[in-house]
């Protein structure tokens, strides 16, 4: 290898690398800020410090002890899974960066035990991002409750009694 050539090379990889990493830091800081307060809205007010990093690794604290994604209950772990999705595309659309297709798919998001209160508080939000991102989102569930009173009728496609969706 031609020693300039690498040097050049070199040089390159350490300003790309920091030009990145200097508009990815302060990114990631939002986002994590954004997931944490989504989650204690969705009702996992247990779970704090969440920090997202370039990596999609996920670092929080639990009860004020340090945790991890894997290290928390299933309800918990999809409360972080909504925040952050939810905080992704918020900002992803408001930075103009990221390539999110504009369809959401959550098959059962009460089916980890979530109150209808919780639920109804991320259908909210969820009809919030999708004010601001161009975003069509299905929920399937069976708790139809914060469905009904938060979306239109037109909205909303549900099989009452023995009926089916489709």
């Amino acid at each position: 290898v031609d020693p300039v050539q690498l040097a050049v090379a070199e040089a390159a990889e350490k300003v790309l690398s920091s030009w990145g990493k200097g508009h990815q830091d302060p990114l990631l800081t939002k986002i994590s800020s954004e997931i944490e307060r989504l989650v204690v809205n969705f009702g996992a007010d247990s779970l704090s410090n969440i920090k997202l990093d370039g990596a999609a690794n996920m670092s929080l604290r639990q009860n004020g002890d340090p945790s991890t994604y894997g290290q928390v209950t299933p309800g918990e772990q999809l409360r972080l899974k909504i925040a952050a999705v939810i905080a992704l595309i918020k900002h992803g659309y408001g930075e103009g960066i990221g390539r999110h297709p504009g369809f959401l798919l959550l098959d059962s998001p009460a089916a980890e035990e979530m109150p209808d209160g919780d639920l109804a508080t991320m259908v909210a939000a969820l009809l919030e991002v999708a004010k601001e991102a161009p975003m069509q989102i299905i929920v399937a569930t069976r708790s139809t409750g914060p469905l009904v009173e938060l979306l239109p009728e037109e909205y909303r496609l549900i099989a009452e009694g023995d009926d089916f969706v489709w």
